[in-house]
């Protein structure tokens, strides 16, 4: 009887791989009918497309359960269905009426979406049941957040679940690409997080098989056909169709779009101008005519509002064309001469004022087309420039950054990461928020961390005063502004306004002005004290030796927790002017004699998150080899 059965099974799976090479012959054949195929461009792109159904299809039925969902990724790798650049989509299968929590932390993405289909199969019967924006989604301060989903759900940060639901997308939109914090989403179903998870039967994976074979051959066919059936159809090559709301099909609430193709030839250009419209997202991209998004890490085929130079009436004035036109707002087709543009407006209650327009151009006519388009001429190395931006985000987005192996840990460093927290982790001053409450638990957090940091004879000897109390931050601002007032007053009355030094000074002078208002102070203290003759005896080497050796037990942990901080959000600074008055501030905060105050570091989140790195003098001009000022390169 069991032979009979694995006989079963195993004729089961045969047919199912039969029915997927079935599927997959017509699907080939039936690519090469369309117009996207009529060149041999399109044609190769044609393949890729088939390839990236295959890669979706087999990911999405093959390895992807609705119990323990962890969703598929719509990245740079599968592009499909007017993919935007400047989203992340996940797609997790899930059971309608059923509970499930979708959770993460906003990061630098400008919005977060929801959305729930019913689909069978993928493409044409695709059908909106539920949408959740970002307007309906509760933040923390930190950009957290958490949304319950269900059949009785009810409240801010919730999206119903209805029984005919099976695929839940997941959207983070970038209206600004750099290579700070992108963000991350996770989803589970309710009750199951724990649930043991088994292999798959026989008869289970050559229902996957199948389908995956049907989903395959309906995205193959679903997306070229809508671009030919539509605006191949009803609208003429170079021009852009009317905005429209996606509405309850398959679109998001609150979106206008407009939808067009271009056609061109090496020496022509297509202007497409965009009035103001108030869009809390606006982005405008090119795809292919398989409905395809274009090379957009390493060309500029998409742009938001946030990227795009504005004319001085406030109007977009995009260029399309096969050549670099030398202005700052180029859509690069990356070699497709024939394509799509698609343009988004999101989060609008109403429907813009004035619509996009399009004009074909010669390359030649576009100073007279353009009205500043001179002022915005941009040259070689500042294009290269844009397009390395851009990789080194879409690299952090979809976590490709360069790593580096760490052999002894067993483990790898990102240094998409790792580099921007190095070199981006400035002292902040005024950028402190001195409104935001700063949790116990996220100081602690990244003193934990601190703690990790290099020691002399490893005596971890550090110890870490909090000072959160209003009248003993007010105290010690008192003794900050007596210690270093004169100082401060001195410096500002020496440095030039409008220079580097002056901007320094200025963002001091504000801190000084300001100490008591941060919501943290941290007082980072170390056993002994360098008139101790003890520091130096050991190795005979007097006051240096003493400095080195007790500093260097506190300060590394001190820069590691400034590290910790900025990683969350947060920013800090290194001061020591209250050092001049140090025994006031041990009585006042009842430090005993023999710990060594470090200095005081001013704790709270930062107005916005993009710091930058600092100008710096080439390493080459202070890095010396062998002997003093002999040059290392």
């Amino acid at each position: 009887m069991w032979q009979h059965l694995l006989m079963a099974e195993a004729d089961d799976l045969h047919s199912a791989f039969q029915h997927l090479l079935r599927q997959l012959e017509t699907a080939e054949q039936e690519l090469r009918r369309f117009h996207a195929a009529d060149d041999p461009i399109g044609l190769a792109r044609g393949y890729q497309h088939l390839g990236r159904q295959l890669v979706k299809g087999f990911e999405e039925h093959l390895l992807r359960d609705a119990d323990h969902p962890f969703g598929r990724v719509l990245d740079d790798r599968i592009r499909t269905g007017g993919d935007n650049p400047d989203q992340r989509y996940l797609f997790a299968p899930i059971r309608g009426g059923e509970a499930y929590r979708v959770w993460g932390r906003k990061g630098s993405a400008a919005r977060i979406e929801l959305q729930l289909y019913r689909r069978e199969p993928y493409g044409a019967e695709d059908v909106s049941v539920g949408y959740l924006p970002d307007e309906a989604i509760a933040f923390g301060d930190d950009g957290s957040f958490t949304v319950e989903l269900g059949p009785d759900v009810t409240g801010p940060s919730t999206l119903v679940n209805p029984p005919e639901a099976t695929i839940l997308n997941i959207r983070q939109i970038w209206s600004v690409w750099d290579d700070t914090d992108p963000g991350a989403v996770y989803v589970d179903r309710v009750g199951w997080e724990g649930a043991r998870k088994t292999t798959d039967s026989p008869t289970m994976v050559a229902t996957r098989i199948r389908g995956a074979a049907d989903d395959i051959a309906s995205s193959v066919r679903c997306w070229p056909e809508l671009i030919e059936n539509g605006p191949l159809t009803f609208l003429e090559a170079n021009t852009l169709g009317p905005l429209m709301s996606p509405g309850a099909k398959a679109g998001v609430v609150g979106r206008w779009m407009s939808l067009g193709h271009y056609d061109l030839a090496p020496d022509q250009a297509l202007v497409i101008r965009i009035p103001p419209t108030g869009a809390p997202y606006q982005g405008s991209q090119l795809a292919d005519l398989w409905f395809g998004s274009l090379e957009y890490a390493s060309a500029t085929s998409s742009i938001t509002a946030e990227q795009a130079h504005h004319a001085p009436d406030g109007v977009q004035y995009l260029v399309v064309s096969l050549e670099d036109p030398g202005y700052a707002n180029w859509l690069d087709p990356a070699g497709v001469a024939k394509g799509i543009v698609q343009l988004r407006f999101d989060g609008l209650d109403d429907q813009p004022a004035e619509a996009p327009t399009a004009e074909l151009v010669s390359i030649s006519a576009l100073p007279d087309a353009i009205p500043d388009f001179d002022a915005r001429r941009i040259g070689t190395d500042a294009r290269d420039a844009q397009r390395a931006e851009r990789r080194r985000h879409v690299q952090v987005r979809y976590g490709r950054g360069p790593s580096i192996p760490c052999h002894d840990a067993g483990m790898e460093f990102d240094l998409t990461h790792t580099d921007a927290l190095l070199s981006t982790t400035r002292a902040v001053r005024k950028r402190l928020d001195l409104d935001r409450e700063v949790p116990d638990d996220v100081i602690l957090e990244c003193l934990q961390l601190a703690v990790q940091a290099p020691t002399g004879s490893n005596r971890q000897g550090w110890r870490w005063m909090v000072v959160k109390d209003a009248e003993k931050k007010a105290g010690l601002t008192d003794l900050y502004r007596r210690a270093g007032g004169d100082y401060l007053a001195a410096a500002a009355a020496e440095t030039p306004a409008g220079t580097q030094s002056g901007r320094v000074m200025d963002s001091a002078n504000y801190l000084a002005q300001n100490l008591e208002k941060v919501p943290v102070m941290v007082i980072p203290l170390i056993i002994g004290r360098l008139d101790d003759p003890a520091l130096a005896a050991p190795a005979g080497g007097g006051i240096t030796n003493a400095a080195a050796g007790l500093m260097g037990s506190i300060i590394p942990a001190m820069w590691s927790f400034q590290l910790a901080l900025r990683s969350r959000g947060l920013g800090s600074c290194y001061t020591t002017l209250h050092l001049g008055l140090e025994g006031e501030a041990a009585e006042l905060l009842g430090i005993p004699p023999h710990r060594t105050q470090a200095g005081l570091i001013p704790v709270a989140y930062t107005k916005g998150t993009d710091f930058k790195p600092a100008s710096r003098p080439p390493v080459e001009e202070i890095t010396y080899l062998d002997t003093y000022k002999n040059p290392i390169a």
